[in-house]
């Protein structure tokens, strides 16, 4: 589906362009995250959400921010020490 046809489909506000399978969008001033097919893959509860980027995304609520998956779940610490250790 096109970012127009999944912003129809799920009336939203807004709709990003795709990146890792992913668009970030918009709606009542809440914050997730769709795949190519117009799924909701992070629900849009949050204040703000990222793209991703090596299969992440950072997402806030309120100042509380943290890492989802692709899936829309929270990465925990030691998870994502693991993931980023060898790029710093």
């Amino acid at each position: 589906m096109t970012e127009e046809e999944i912003k129809k489909k799920l009336n939203l506000e807004y709709v990003s362009t795709f990146n890792e399978g992913r668009a970030w969008v918009e709606k009542n001033n809440k914050y997730g995250h769709v795949d190519k097919k117009g799924n909701i893959t992070t629900p849009i509860i949050y204040d703000g959400v990222g793209e991703f980027g090596e299969g992440i995304s950072q997402v806030r609520i309120n100042d509380l921010r943290f890492y989802i998956n692709k899936e829309g779940y929270p990465i925990e610490h030691e998870d994502f020490y693991n993931l980023i250790k060898g790029i710093f």
